[in-house]
């Protein structure tokens, strides 16, 4: 693995002996932003929306023999989202009946 690609996937391998080892990485699994304009027709539904997952992947691996090994790991997801909208004010007289 290229140090490159190795940087952007943070992981960690630590030895607990020569046949108990254990892992953990940390991965983006998705995400965006998006902001739209103030005149935009769906304005009153969605603004501006954020969103982030990321994992954190614990594991651990034990070599029975020379020709069998056996691990195990876990995806815990965290997840975070954030939406704005504009809200919708209805007219009053100050405006007049805006075409009614």
């Amino acid at each position: 693995m290229s140090a490159i690609v190795s940087s952007l996937m943070p992981a960690s391998l630590s030895s607990v002996s020569p046949k108990l080892k254990l892992g953990f990485a940390m991965t983006g699994n998705f995400g965006g932003v998006e902001n739209y304009d103030d005149r935009w027709v769906g304005r009153y539904y969605v603004q501006e929306t954020k969103l982030v997952g990321l994992s954190f992947l614990p594991s651990i691996a034990y070599k029975v023999t020379d020709k069998l090994s056996s691990g195990a790991g876990v995806n815990v997801m965290k997840a975070s989202t954030r939406t704005r909208n504009l809200l919708s004010v209805p007219l009053t007289r100050k405006y007049g009946n805006m075409g009614r």
